[in-house]
Protein backbone atom coordinates (compact mmCIF):
# COMPACT_ATOMS: atom_id res chain seq x y z
CA UNK A 1 0.00 0.00 0.00
CA UNK A 2 0.93 3.54 -0.37
CA UNK A 3 3.14 4.74 2.27
CA UNK A 4 0.67 7.37 3.62
CA UNK A 5 -1.68 4.68 4.08
CA UNK A 6 0.48 2.34 5.52
CA UNK A 7 2.35 5.10 8.22
CA UNK A 8 -1.29 6.39 9.52
CA UNK A 9 -2.59 2.85 10.42
CA UNK A 10 -0.56 2.41 13.90
CA UNK A 11 -2.42 4.96 15.11
CA UNK A 12 -5.95 4.40 13.20
CA UNK A 13 -5.25 0.73 14.50
CA UNK A 14 -5.38 2.17 18.44
CA UNK A 15 -8.68 3.25 17.08
CA UNK A 16 -9.92 0.75 16.07
CA UNK A 17 -10.07 -1.25 19.54
CA UNK A 18 -12.56 2.00 21.10
CA UNK A 19 -15.35 1.01 18.40
CA UNK A 20 -18.38 -0.29 19.79
CA UNK A 21 -18.86 -3.69 18.26
CA UNK A 22 -22.03 -2.86 16.28
CA UNK A 23 -19.54 -0.29 14.19
CA UNK A 24 -17.07 -3.07 13.74
CA UNK A 25 -19.74 -5.19 12.50
CA UNK A 26 -21.08 -2.50 10.06
CA UNK A 27 -17.98 -2.41 7.99
CA UNK A 28 -17.35 -5.63 7.96
CA UNK A 29 -20.35 -6.36 6.16
CA UNK A 30 -19.13 -3.57 3.98
CA UNK A 31 -15.93 -5.33 3.05
CA UNK A 32 -17.56 -8.46 2.49
CA UNK A 33 -19.75 -6.76 -0.35
CA UNK A 34 -17.03 -4.99 -1.63
CA UNK A 35 -15.80 -6.99 -5.11
CA UNK A 36 -12.73 -8.65 -3.63
CA UNK A 37 -13.61 -9.20 0.35
CA UNK A 38 -10.48 -10.90 1.05
CA UNK A 39 -7.78 -7.98 0.34
CA UNK A 40 -10.10 -5.96 2.91
CA UNK A 41 -9.65 -9.24 5.26
CA UNK A 42 -6.44 -9.72 4.67
CA UNK A 43 -5.15 -5.61 5.50
CA UNK A 44 -6.99 -5.79 8.66
CA UNK A 45 -5.26 -9.04 9.51
CA UNK A 46 -1.62 -7.40 8.41
CA UNK A 47 -2.74 -4.97 11.06
CA UNK A 48 -3.22 -7.41 13.79
CA UNK A 49 -7.05 -6.27 13.44
CA UNK A 50 -8.82 -9.07 13.10
CA UNK A 51 -8.90 -10.05 16.70
CA UNK A 52 -10.90 -6.88 17.47
CA UNK A 53 -13.39 -8.61 15.55
CA UNK A 54 -12.99 -12.70 16.53
CA UNK A 55 -10.79 -14.00 18.65
CA UNK A 56 -11.01 -17.25 17.08
CA UNK A 57 -10.33 -16.29 13.68
CA UNK A 58 -7.60 -14.84 14.53
CA UNK A 59 -5.97 -17.56 16.21
CA UNK A 60 -6.37 -19.56 12.69
CA UNK A 61 -3.40 -17.47 11.38
CA UNK A 62 -0.05 -19.60 12.06
CA UNK A 63 -2.22 -23.08 12.66
CA UNK A 64 -1.45 -25.56 9.94
CA UNK A 65 -3.08 -28.73 8.90
CA UNK A 66 -2.61 -31.69 7.33
CA UNK A 67 -1.40 -31.60 3.93
CA UNK A 68 -1.34 -27.68 2.95
CA UNK A 69 1.71 -25.48 2.86
CA UNK A 70 -0.47 -22.32 4.39
CA UNK A 71 -1.84 -21.65 7.63
CA UNK A 72 -6.17 -21.88 7.90
CA UNK A 73 -6.76 -18.61 7.59
CA UNK A 74 -5.27 -18.40 4.65
CA UNK A 75 -7.25 -21.31 3.63
CA UNK A 76 -10.12 -18.76 4.42
CA UNK A 77 -9.35 -15.93 2.80
CA UNK A 78 -8.49 -18.08 -0.60
CA UNK A 79 -12.08 -19.62 0.10
CA UNK A 80 -13.59 -16.06 -0.15
CA UNK A 81 -11.62 -14.86 -3.42
CA UNK A 82 -12.43 -18.51 -5.49
CA UNK A 83 -16.30 -17.68 -4.60
CA UNK A 84 -15.91 -14.14 -6.01
CA UNK A 85 -18.93 -13.17 -4.30
CA UNK A 86 -20.31 -9.52 -2.63
CA UNK A 87 -22.82 -11.43 -1.38
CA UNK A 88 -22.53 -11.37 2.55
CA UNK A 89 -24.53 -13.63 3.70
CA UNK A 90 -22.09 -16.55 1.36
CA UNK A 91 -19.02 -14.13 2.36
CA UNK A 92 -19.50 -14.32 6.12
CA UNK A 93 -19.83 -18.02 6.55
CA UNK A 94 -16.79 -18.35 3.77
CA UNK A 95 -14.72 -16.34 6.22
CA UNK A 96 -15.94 -18.26 9.52
CA UNK A 97 -16.40 -21.85 8.20
CA UNK A 98 -13.14 -23.45 9.84
CA UNK A 99 -12.96 -20.85 12.62
CA UNK A 100 -14.07 -23.96 14.38
CA UNK A 101 -10.84 -25.14 13.73
CA UNK A 102 -8.58 -23.22 16.43
CA UNK A 103 -11.70 -24.23 19.34
CA UNK A 104 -11.55 -28.05 18.76
CA UNK A 105 -8.21 -30.83 19.13
CA UNK A 106 -6.24 -31.43 16.56
CA UNK A 107 -5.73 -35.12 15.69
CA UNK A 108 -3.69 -36.31 13.16
CA UNK A 109 -3.11 -32.99 11.37
CA UNK A 110 -6.96 -32.49 10.86
CA UNK A 111 -9.77 -31.12 12.96
CA UNK A 112 -12.51 -33.72 13.10
CA UNK A 113 -15.65 -32.30 14.31
CA UNK A 114 -15.16 -28.76 13.74
CA UNK A 115 -18.31 -27.60 12.16
CA UNK A 116 -20.74 -27.08 14.72
CA UNK A 117 -18.40 -25.63 17.46
CA UNK A 118 -17.16 -23.26 14.20
CA UNK A 119 -20.89 -22.65 13.74
CA UNK A 120 -21.68 -21.77 17.36
CA UNK A 121 -18.14 -19.44 17.95
CA UNK A 122 -19.61 -17.36 14.62
CA UNK A 123 -23.30 -16.95 15.76
CA UNK A 124 -21.61 -15.69 19.33
CA UNK A 125 -19.65 -13.38 17.05
CA UNK A 126 -22.40 -12.20 14.54
CA UNK A 127 -24.84 -11.15 17.79
CA UNK A 128 -22.20 -9.21 18.83
CA UNK A 129 -21.37 -7.68 16.04
CA UNK A 130 -24.59 -6.66 15.99
CA UNK A 131 -26.00 -8.88 12.72
CA UNK A 132 -29.67 -9.44 12.51
CA UNK A 133 -31.21 -12.80 13.61
CA UNK A 134 -31.86 -13.54 10.26
CA UNK A 135 -28.65 -13.35 8.85
CA UNK A 136 -26.59 -15.12 11.75
CA UNK A 137 -29.30 -18.51 11.45
CA UNK A 138 -28.29 -18.55 7.93
CA UNK A 139 -24.80 -17.98 8.37
CA UNK A 140 -24.47 -20.49 10.85
CA UNK A 141 -26.65 -23.03 9.27
CA UNK A 142 -24.28 -22.98 6.45
CA UNK A 143 -20.99 -23.75 8.85
CA UNK A 144 -22.53 -26.38 10.56
CA UNK A 145 -22.91 -28.08 7.41
CA UNK A 146 -20.30 -27.60 5.16
CA UNK A 147 -18.50 -30.94 5.90
CA UNK A 148 -21.58 -32.79 4.55
CA UNK A 149 -20.23 -33.58 1.21
CA UNK A 150 -17.43 -35.29 2.91
CA UNK A 151 -20.40 -37.52 4.63
CA UNK A 152 -22.39 -38.20 1.95
CA UNK A 153 -20.06 -38.81 -0.76
CA UNK A 154 -19.52 -42.21 -0.25
CA UNK A 155 -22.62 -43.02 1.44
CA UNK A 156 -25.38 -40.96 0.43
CA UNK A 157 -28.41 -40.66 2.92
CA UNK A 158 -31.63 -39.54 1.32
CA UNK A 159 -33.02 -38.85 4.70
CA UNK A 160 -30.05 -36.72 5.69
CA UNK A 161 -29.98 -35.09 2.02
CA UNK A 162 -33.67 -33.78 3.07
CA UNK A 163 -33.07 -32.61 6.38
CA UNK A 164 -30.48 -30.36 4.46
CA UNK A 165 -33.06 -29.09 2.10
CA UNK A 166 -35.36 -28.35 4.64
CA UNK A 167 -32.63 -26.85 7.05
CA UNK A 168 -31.34 -24.39 4.59
CA UNK A 169 -34.18 -23.29 2.80
CA UNK A 170 -33.52 -20.77 0.20
CA UNK A 171 -29.56 -21.19 0.63
CA UNK A 172 -29.20 -24.20 -0.92
CA UNK A 173 -27.73 -22.32 -3.37
CA UNK A 174 -25.22 -20.54 -1.44
CA UNK A 175 -23.78 -23.87 0.16
CA UNK A 176 -22.90 -25.02 -2.69
CA UNK A 177 -21.21 -22.11 -3.79
CA UNK A 178 -19.28 -22.28 -0.69
CA UNK A 179 -18.32 -26.04 -0.93
CA UNK A 180 -17.19 -25.50 -4.21
CA UNK A 181 -15.45 -22.30 -2.98
CA UNK A 182 -13.59 -24.32 -0.20
CA UNK A 183 -12.48 -27.54 -2.49
CA UNK A 184 -10.83 -24.88 -5.10
CA UNK A 185 -9.11 -23.19 -2.31
CA UNK A 186 -7.27 -26.29 -1.00
CA UNK A 187 -9.79 -28.64 0.72
CA UNK A 188 -9.93 -31.18 -2.67
CA UNK A 189 -12.62 -32.90 -3.61
CA UNK A 190 -13.99 -30.77 -6.34
CA UNK A 191 -15.40 -33.61 -8.14
CA UNK A 192 -17.29 -35.16 -4.84
CA UNK A 193 -19.17 -31.58 -4.57
CA UNK A 194 -20.52 -32.10 -7.98
CA UNK A 195 -21.78 -35.47 -7.36
CA UNK A 196 -23.46 -34.61 -4.24
CA UNK A 197 -24.87 -31.43 -5.64
CA UNK A 198 -25.99 -33.20 -8.30
CA UNK A 199 -28.02 -36.03 -6.29
CA UNK A 200 -29.13 -33.40 -3.74
CA UNK A 201 -30.78 -31.12 -6.03
CA UNK A 202 -32.44 -33.85 -8.10
CA UNK A 203 -33.89 -35.23 -4.56
CA UNK A 204 -35.27 -31.20 -3.99
CA UNK A 205 -36.93 -31.22 -7.60
CA UNK A 206 -39.10 -34.28 -6.08
CA UNK A 207 -40.00 -32.59 -2.74
CA UNK A 208 -43.10 -30.21 -2.01
CA UNK A 209 -42.07 -26.56 -1.81
CA UNK A 210 -41.40 -26.37 1.76
CA UNK A 211 -38.00 -25.07 0.94
CA UNK A 212 -38.61 -21.43 -0.02
CA UNK A 213 -36.67 -18.63 -0.38
CA UNK A 214 -35.48 -16.58 2.95
CA UNK A 215 -36.48 -12.68 3.00
CA UNK A 216 -33.37 -11.45 1.43
CA UNK A 217 -34.95 -7.54 2.65
CA UNK A 218 -33.15 -8.48 5.99
CA UNK A 219 -29.78 -8.25 4.59
CA UNK A 220 -30.42 -4.81 3.17
CA UNK A 221 -30.68 -3.25 6.63
CA UNK A 222 -26.81 -3.30 7.28
CA UNK A 223 -26.60 -0.61 4.29
CA UNK A 224 -27.83 1.40 7.07
CA UNK A 225 -24.87 3.64 8.91
CA UNK A 226 -25.39 3.39 13.11
CA UNK A 227 -23.44 6.73 13.12
CA UNK A 228 -23.88 10.41 12.46
CA UNK A 229 -21.72 10.71 9.07
CA UNK A 230 -19.25 14.04 8.31
CA UNK A 231 -17.62 14.45 5.12
CA UNK A 232 -14.96 11.73 4.78
CA UNK A 233 -12.25 13.32 3.24
CA UNK A 234 -12.09 16.68 5.77
CA UNK A 235 -12.36 14.05 8.92
CA UNK A 236 -9.19 12.76 7.69
CA UNK A 237 -7.33 15.99 6.78
CA UNK A 238 -8.55 18.14 9.96
CA UNK A 239 -7.60 14.77 12.48
CA UNK A 240 -4.11 14.04 9.96
CA UNK A 241 -4.77 10.83 9.25
CA UNK A 242 -3.59 10.82 5.73
CA UNK A 243 -1.80 13.48 3.96
CA UNK A 244 -3.18 15.82 1.53
CA UNK A 245 -1.88 14.41 -1.88
CA UNK A 246 -3.64 10.93 -0.88
CA UNK A 247 -6.67 11.96 0.03
CA UNK A 248 -6.16 14.08 -3.36
CA UNK A 249 -6.16 11.18 -4.84
CA UNK A 250 -8.79 8.85 -3.12
CA UNK A 251 -12.30 8.85 -4.19
CA UNK A 252 -14.59 9.10 -1.28
CA UNK A 253 -16.14 6.23 -1.81
CA UNK A 254 -12.48 4.69 -1.56
CA UNK A 255 -11.42 5.48 2.11
CA UNK A 256 -10.24 2.92 4.98
CA UNK A 257 -9.35 4.55 7.93
CA UNK A 258 -11.07 5.82 11.16
CA UNK A 259 -10.69 8.75 13.41
CA UNK A 260 -11.63 9.06 17.41
CA UNK A 261 -15.16 9.11 16.72
CA UNK A 262 -15.61 7.38 13.28
CA UNK A 263 -14.32 4.02 10.86
CA UNK A 264 -14.44 4.98 7.42
CA UNK A 265 -14.33 1.33 5.15
CA UNK A 266 -15.32 1.39 1.45
CA UNK A 267 -13.91 -0.44 -1.61
CA UNK A 268 -10.79 -1.30 0.09
CA UNK A 269 -10.04 -3.43 -2.64
CA UNK A 270 -10.00 -0.30 -4.76
CA UNK A 271 -8.20 1.68 -2.26
CA UNK A 272 -5.28 -0.77 -1.91
CA UNK A 273 -5.11 -1.31 -5.95
CA UNK A 274 -5.14 2.61 -5.98
CA UNK A 275 -2.32 3.03 -3.59
CA UNK A 276 0.05 0.19 -5.03
CA UNK A 277 -0.47 2.21 -8.26
CA UNK A 278 0.82 4.94 -6.80
CA UNK A 279 3.86 3.61 -4.38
Amino acid sequence: PHQSLSEAMPEASEEFQRLKADRIGWELAKILQAEKPWKGISFLSSYGLIKHICPDLANLKGLKQSGRRKDVFHHSLRSLQMAKSEDLILNLALLFHDVGKGIVEKVGGNFPGHAKPGAIAAEKTLKRLGFNKSVVSRVSNLIANHKFVDEMKDDFDVDEAKKLVLELRGDLDRFFDLCHADAKAGSGGADDVKKVEKMVRNLKSTLPDEAGEDDESEIQKLDEVPHQEKNSKELLKSDKIMTDSVLDVIDESMLFMMSEKYSLISDIDSLIDLADDRS
